[in-house]
Formats: C-alpha cells, structure tokens, sequence
C-alpha cells in the first residue's frame, strides 16, 4: 500500500467516526451522539444541540411520562448534568436517555451547557 492509499484510508476512517462520535472537548473524550429524548445514535446531519436551560423549560415538562410506568423501569431511564443539582431536579422526574451527554461548548459560564437531541 502506498503512502497516498494509506493517508486517505487513514482520512476514510475519521470522517466516518467524526459521522457517529462527538468529541468533547472539555474532557478530550469520544462518545455516542445519543439523543437525550429517544436514545438514538445520531449523524452528524440529524444532531441538533440545544442549550440545557431551554431545555429544562420547554421540553422538560412534557417528558415526564405517565404516572404508571414502574419505578424500577423509570430508574433505567435517567439523565444527571455533573455540578447542577437545581437541572438535576428537573431532570430526575423524566423519562430520558441515560446514554445522553451534556456537550460542553468549551465556555466555562454557568448556563453553557448543552444537550443534543434529533
């Protein structure tokens, strides 16, 4: 294999983990671009971010699921931000991706958070 045919593989391979993985700066990290709502695996094409504290209130109050759903299955499907415990009580009473990650934009201000969602 020659040099060129080697780069551009090299090239081929990470665009398409770039397609399917986010990285996060803050933390120097890969993971799933995971929707917060519906736990899907998202393209780079169909990710949308949105800011955690529109989040918290205008979708947040919609996902809270109906009052029968077992606990032990409402317990699988929970969703924490590190350091924000008044986002935390919010979030502890809906039903969202556990796989789901806060996307740091690089900002240190309180409110950058971000999350991503299809």
């Amino acid at each position: 294999m020659t040099q060129t045919m080697t780069t551009m593989s090299v090239k081929a391979v990470n665009k398409e983990i770039e397609e399917i993985l986010h990285h996060d700066s803050a933390n120097n990290t890969l993971h799933g671009a995971v929707c917060l709502v519906c736990d899907k695996l998202m393209k780079r094409k169909e990710r949308c971010k949105t800011s955690l504290k529109t989040f918290l209130k205008s979708y947040a109050p919609y996902l809270k699921g109906d009052d029968d759903v077992p606990d032990p299955l409402r317990q699988c499907y929970k969703f924490s931000v590190p350091d924000d415990e008044e986002a935390n009580r919010v979030l502890s009473e809906c039903l969202l991706s556990p796989r789901a990650k806060v996307v740091h934009t690089g900002e240190k201000r309180k409110g950058s958070a971000k999350v991503m969602c299809c």
